[in-house]
């Protein structure tokens, strides 16, 4: 047996890390990109720790902008990294 809600799960989680320049926006897309979505998590690597803290102030604007593309509430939360960003 399969479990749907789960390859649906993985399925919207994958597209937020394909989409990631249409859903995240230009400025979003330039400073950070994800990483990884794991149970509802999505990890953002940032270049800065100063971006960091910016990006987790606005964390309910991020999940709802992500949500809202995807038509189903996916994220529910950020995890922000320090490292080099990669444009994808």
């Amino acid at each position: 047996m399969f479990d749907q809600a789960g390859i649906d799960a993985k399925i919207l989680e994958s597209r937020i890390l394909s989409e990631w320049k249409d859903i995240a926006g230009d400025f979003l897309f330039r400073e950070a990109s994800p990483e990884s979505v794991r149970d509802g998590v999505l990890t953002l690597r940032v270049g800065n720790t100063v971006l960091g803290g910016q990006l987790k102030l606005l964390e309910d604007e991020i999940t709802g902008r992500i949500n809202r593309y995807l038509g189903k509430e996916t994220v529910s939360r950020i995890r922000v990294r320090v490292g080099p960003v990669s444009l994808k």
